[in-house]
Protein backbone atom coordinates (compact mmCIF):
# COMPACT_ATOMS: atom_id res chain seq x y z
CA UNK A 1 0.00 0.00 0.00
CA UNK A 2 1.32 3.45 -0.81
CA UNK A 3 1.46 5.73 2.21
CA UNK A 4 -0.36 9.01 1.53
CA UNK A 5 1.83 12.05 1.90
CA UNK A 6 0.71 15.67 1.99
CA UNK A 7 1.21 17.20 -1.44
CA UNK A 8 3.43 20.20 -2.00
CA UNK A 9 1.19 23.05 -2.99
CA UNK A 10 1.26 26.32 -4.83
CA UNK A 11 -1.52 27.62 -2.61
CA UNK A 12 -1.01 31.24 -1.60
CA UNK A 13 1.57 31.56 1.15
CA UNK A 14 0.15 32.93 4.38
CA UNK A 15 -3.22 34.66 4.30
CA UNK A 16 -4.33 35.47 0.76
CA UNK A 17 -6.76 38.40 0.69
CA UNK A 18 -10.05 37.62 -1.00
CA UNK A 19 -12.13 37.31 -2.93
CA UNK A 20 -11.24 33.71 -3.64
CA UNK A 21 -11.97 31.37 -6.54
CA UNK A 22 -12.11 27.57 -6.42
CA UNK A 23 -12.38 25.59 -9.66
CA UNK A 24 -13.34 21.92 -9.30
CA UNK A 25 -13.46 19.16 -11.90
CA UNK A 26 -16.24 16.73 -11.05
CA UNK A 27 -16.93 13.03 -11.68
CA UNK A 28 -13.32 11.89 -12.05
CA UNK A 29 -12.77 8.14 -12.47
CA UNK A 30 -11.42 5.61 -14.95
CA UNK A 31 -14.57 5.88 -17.10
CA UNK A 32 -14.15 9.67 -17.37
CA UNK A 33 -10.36 9.96 -17.38
CA UNK A 34 -10.25 11.33 -20.92
CA UNK A 35 -12.68 14.10 -19.91
CA UNK A 36 -10.55 14.99 -16.87
CA UNK A 37 -7.48 15.30 -19.06
CA UNK A 38 -9.42 17.37 -21.58
CA UNK A 39 -10.35 19.86 -18.85
CA UNK A 40 -6.72 20.05 -17.73
CA UNK A 41 -5.64 20.88 -21.29
CA UNK A 42 -8.36 23.51 -21.61
CA UNK A 43 -7.34 25.23 -18.37
CA UNK A 44 -3.58 24.72 -18.24
CA UNK A 45 -2.74 28.25 -19.42
CA UNK A 46 -4.62 29.78 -16.48
CA UNK A 47 -2.81 30.21 -13.13
CA UNK A 48 -5.44 28.22 -11.23
CA UNK A 49 -4.91 25.19 -8.96
CA UNK A 50 -7.69 22.67 -9.58
CA UNK A 51 -9.61 20.46 -7.17
CA UNK A 52 -10.24 17.02 -8.72
CA UNK A 53 -13.37 15.33 -7.36
CA UNK A 54 -12.72 11.60 -7.59
CA UNK A 55 -15.35 8.84 -7.43
CA UNK A 56 -13.33 5.87 -6.10
CA UNK A 57 -16.08 3.24 -6.00
CA UNK A 58 -17.97 1.52 -8.83
CA UNK A 59 -18.86 4.34 -11.23
CA UNK A 60 -19.99 3.99 -14.84
CA UNK A 61 -18.91 0.35 -14.83
CA UNK A 62 -15.39 0.89 -13.48
CA UNK A 63 -13.45 1.32 -10.23
CA UNK A 64 -10.02 2.81 -9.56
CA UNK A 65 -8.53 -0.65 -10.13
CA UNK A 66 -9.76 -0.71 -13.74
CA UNK A 67 -8.08 0.69 -16.87
CA UNK A 68 -8.99 4.24 -17.89
CA UNK A 69 -11.21 4.92 -20.87
CA UNK A 70 -8.24 6.41 -22.75
CA UNK A 71 -5.78 3.67 -21.82
CA UNK A 72 -3.60 6.03 -19.78
CA UNK A 73 -2.58 5.76 -16.11
CA UNK A 74 -5.18 7.83 -14.24
CA UNK A 75 -3.66 7.34 -10.78
CA UNK A 76 -0.18 8.35 -11.91
CA UNK A 77 -1.62 11.35 -13.69
CA UNK A 78 -3.56 12.43 -10.59
CA UNK A 79 -0.38 12.10 -8.53
CA UNK A 80 1.33 14.41 -11.01
CA UNK A 81 -1.53 16.89 -10.67
CA UNK A 82 -1.28 16.77 -6.88
CA UNK A 83 2.47 17.36 -7.01
CA UNK A 84 1.82 20.37 -9.24
CA UNK A 85 -0.35 21.94 -6.51
CA UNK A 86 -3.83 20.61 -7.30
CA UNK A 87 -6.04 18.88 -4.73
CA UNK A 88 -7.49 15.37 -4.87
CA UNK A 89 -10.87 15.29 -3.13
CA UNK A 90 -13.59 12.73 -2.49
CA UNK A 91 -16.77 12.79 -4.61
CA UNK A 92 -18.95 10.09 -3.11
CA UNK A 93 -18.51 6.36 -3.51
CA UNK A 94 -20.76 5.36 -6.43
CA UNK A 95 -22.18 8.75 -7.53
CA UNK A 96 -25.61 7.10 -7.61
CA UNK A 97 -28.69 7.81 -5.47
CA UNK A 98 -29.66 4.25 -4.61
CA UNK A 99 -31.29 5.58 -1.39
CA UNK A 100 -33.71 8.35 -2.39
CA UNK A 101 -35.66 9.22 0.78
CA UNK A 102 -39.18 10.68 0.95
CA UNK A 103 -41.10 12.42 -1.85
CA UNK A 104 -39.70 15.92 -1.25
CA UNK A 105 -36.12 14.77 -0.87
CA UNK A 106 -36.52 12.53 -3.92
CA UNK A 107 -37.85 15.45 -5.99
CA UNK A 108 -35.08 17.83 -4.93
CA UNK A 109 -32.38 15.24 -5.54
CA UNK A 110 -33.77 14.40 -8.96
CA UNK A 111 -33.96 18.04 -9.99
CA UNK A 112 -30.57 19.13 -8.67
CA UNK A 113 -28.44 16.02 -9.16
CA UNK A 114 -30.39 14.01 -11.76
CA UNK A 115 -30.14 10.68 -9.95
CA UNK A 116 -26.64 11.21 -8.56
CA UNK A 117 -27.50 12.59 -5.09
CA UNK A 118 -25.84 9.68 -3.31
CA UNK A 119 -25.60 11.29 0.17
CA UNK A 120 -28.87 13.23 0.14
CA UNK A 121 -30.89 10.60 2.02
CA UNK A 122 -28.29 8.38 3.69
CA UNK A 123 -28.32 7.72 7.42
CA UNK A 124 -25.25 8.26 9.56
CA UNK A 125 -24.00 4.68 9.45
CA UNK A 126 -24.35 4.21 5.71
CA UNK A 127 -22.70 7.55 5.04
CA UNK A 128 -19.78 6.68 7.30
CA UNK A 129 -19.36 3.35 5.53
CA UNK A 130 -19.28 4.83 2.04
CA UNK A 131 -17.08 7.75 3.05
CA UNK A 132 -14.66 5.45 4.83
CA UNK A 133 -14.49 3.14 1.83
CA UNK A 134 -13.73 6.09 -0.45
CA UNK A 135 -11.03 7.48 1.82
CA UNK A 136 -9.45 4.02 2.17
CA UNK A 137 -9.44 3.46 -1.58
CA UNK A 138 -7.72 6.79 -2.20
CA UNK A 139 -5.28 6.38 0.70
CA UNK A 140 -4.31 3.01 -0.72
CA UNK A 141 -3.16 4.80 -3.85
CA UNK A 142 -1.17 7.40 -1.99
CA UNK A 143 -3.65 10.26 -1.68
CA UNK A 144 -4.08 12.08 1.65
CA UNK A 145 -7.61 13.40 1.16
CA UNK A 146 -8.80 16.26 3.36
CA UNK A 147 -12.47 16.55 2.42
CA UNK A 148 -15.10 15.99 -0.18
CA UNK A 149 -18.00 17.19 -2.27
CA UNK A 150 -21.10 14.97 -2.32
CA UNK A 151 -22.62 14.52 -5.79
CA UNK A 152 -24.91 17.42 -6.58
CA UNK A 153 -23.48 19.22 -3.53
CA UNK A 154 -26.30 17.51 -1.59
CA UNK A 155 -25.99 15.84 1.81
CA UNK A 156 -28.31 15.35 4.76
CA UNK A 157 -27.51 16.26 8.36
CA UNK A 158 -27.22 12.56 9.18
CA UNK A 159 -24.93 11.88 6.25
CA UNK A 160 -22.64 14.75 7.27
CA UNK A 161 -22.33 13.24 10.73
CA UNK A 162 -21.34 9.99 9.08
CA UNK A 163 -18.73 11.74 6.97
CA UNK A 164 -17.20 13.23 10.13
CA UNK A 165 -17.26 9.79 11.79
CA UNK A 166 -15.26 8.42 8.86
CA UNK A 167 -12.60 11.10 9.24
CA UNK A 168 -13.55 13.57 6.52
CA UNK A 169 -12.40 17.08 7.41
CA UNK A 170 -14.69 19.21 5.28
CA UNK A 171 -17.72 18.91 3.05
CA UNK A 172 -19.09 21.35 0.49
CA UNK A 173 -22.64 22.32 -0.39
CA UNK A 174 -24.22 24.84 -2.77
CA UNK A 175 -23.40 27.73 -0.44
CA UNK A 176 -19.80 26.97 0.49
CA UNK A 177 -17.53 24.73 2.55
CA UNK A 178 -18.15 23.44 6.08
CA UNK A 179 -15.51 22.29 8.56
CA UNK A 180 -17.05 19.07 9.87
CA UNK A 181 -15.09 19.31 13.10
CA UNK A 182 -15.98 22.86 14.14
CA UNK A 183 -19.02 23.76 12.04
CA UNK A 184 -17.25 26.87 10.76
CA UNK A 185 -18.12 27.83 7.20
CA UNK A 186 -16.51 29.51 4.19
CA UNK A 187 -19.26 31.06 2.07
CA UNK A 188 -18.93 31.00 -1.70
CA UNK A 189 -21.74 29.98 -4.08
CA UNK A 190 -21.19 27.10 -6.47
CA UNK A 191 -21.87 27.89 -10.13
CA UNK A 192 -21.90 25.41 -12.99
CA UNK A 193 -23.43 24.71 -16.37
CA UNK A 194 -26.48 22.52 -16.67
CA UNK A 195 -25.25 20.82 -19.85
CA UNK A 196 -27.55 20.25 -22.76
CA UNK A 197 -26.84 16.53 -22.66
CA UNK A 198 -28.53 16.35 -19.24
CA UNK A 199 -31.70 18.16 -20.31
CA UNK A 200 -33.36 16.34 -23.12
CA UNK A 201 -32.12 15.70 -26.65
CA UNK A 202 -28.90 17.63 -27.52
CA UNK A 203 -29.83 20.43 -29.87
CA UNK A 204 -33.48 20.29 -28.87
CA UNK A 205 -35.37 23.31 -27.52
CA UNK A 206 -35.15 22.27 -23.84
CA UNK A 207 -31.46 21.49 -24.11
CA UNK A 208 -30.69 24.74 -25.91
CA UNK A 209 -32.57 26.77 -23.31
CA UNK A 210 -30.79 24.94 -20.49
CA UNK A 211 -27.40 25.57 -22.06
CA UNK A 212 -28.12 29.29 -22.47
CA UNK A 213 -29.29 29.53 -18.85
CA UNK A 214 -26.16 27.76 -17.65
CA UNK A 215 -23.93 30.11 -19.58
CA UNK A 216 -25.68 33.15 -18.09
CA UNK A 217 -25.26 31.76 -14.57
CA UNK A 218 -21.58 31.05 -15.08
CA UNK A 219 -20.90 34.50 -16.49
CA UNK A 220 -22.20 35.97 -13.24
CA UNK A 221 -19.09 34.71 -11.43
CA UNK A 222 -16.87 37.64 -12.37
CA UNK A 223 -19.62 40.09 -11.40
CA UNK A 224 -19.67 38.54 -7.94
CA UNK A 225 -15.88 38.82 -7.68
CA UNK A 226 -16.03 42.51 -8.57
CA UNK A 227 -18.39 42.89 -5.60
CA UNK A 228 -15.66 41.27 -3.48
CA UNK A 229 -17.49 37.96 -3.24
CA UNK A 230 -15.77 34.58 -3.39
CA UNK A 231 -17.08 32.07 -5.92
CA UNK A 232 -16.72 28.44 -6.96
CA UNK A 233 -16.96 27.03 -10.48
CA UNK A 234 -17.76 23.35 -11.01
CA UNK A 235 -16.98 21.69 -14.35
CA UNK A 236 -18.35 18.33 -15.50
CA UNK A 237 -17.49 15.81 -18.23
CA UNK A 238 -20.73 16.52 -20.11
CA UNK A 239 -19.81 20.20 -20.45
CA UNK A 240 -17.12 19.13 -22.92
CA UNK A 241 -19.81 18.11 -25.40
CA UNK A 242 -20.36 21.79 -26.17
CA UNK A 243 -17.35 23.86 -27.32
CA UNK A 244 -19.33 26.98 -26.36
CA UNK A 245 -19.60 25.80 -22.75
CA UNK A 246 -15.88 25.06 -22.59
CA UNK A 247 -15.05 28.48 -24.03
CA UNK A 248 -17.40 30.12 -21.54
CA UNK A 249 -15.75 28.31 -18.64
CA UNK A 250 -12.25 29.36 -19.67
CA UNK A 251 -13.36 32.93 -20.31
CA UNK A 252 -15.24 33.14 -17.00
CA UNK A 253 -12.30 31.86 -14.95
CA UNK A 254 -9.97 34.33 -16.68
CA UNK A 255 -12.47 37.13 -16.02
CA UNK A 256 -12.60 36.23 -12.32
CA UNK A 257 -8.81 36.41 -12.12
CA UNK A 258 -8.80 39.74 -13.95
CA UNK A 259 -11.39 41.03 -11.46
CA UNK A 260 -9.04 40.24 -8.58
CA UNK A 261 -9.94 36.72 -7.49
CA UNK A 262 -7.22 34.66 -5.79
CA UNK A 263 -7.42 31.06 -7.04
CA UNK A 264 -7.15 28.37 -4.34
CA UNK A 265 -8.17 24.79 -3.67
CA UNK A 266 -10.82 23.64 -1.20
CA UNK A 267 -8.05 22.36 1.05
CA UNK A 268 -6.65 25.88 1.31
CA UNK A 269 -10.03 27.18 2.47
CA UNK A 270 -10.26 24.38 5.02
CA UNK A 271 -6.79 25.28 6.33
CA UNK A 272 -7.92 28.92 6.69
CA UNK A 273 -10.94 27.87 8.74
CA UNK A 274 -8.83 25.69 11.00
CA UNK A 275 -6.24 28.43 11.48
CA UNK A 276 -8.94 30.91 12.49
CA UNK A 277 -10.66 28.53 14.93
Amino acid sequence: MNEPTPAPSDRPRGEAPGPHLVVSIHDVGPATASAARAWERALRDLPVPLTWLVVPGPYRGATLADPSDDGEDLIGWLRDREQAGDEISLHGWTHRADVVGGPVRRAVGGLVARGAAEFWALDRGESAGRTGAGLEALAGRGFAVTGGTPPGWLSSRQSRSGMADAGLGYVTDHAGLVDLGTGRRWNAPALCHRPATATGRPGGPAATLAERAGRVVLRGASRLVRLHGSVRIGLHPADLNSPALVEDAVTTIAACLDAGAVATTYAYQFDRLRAAA
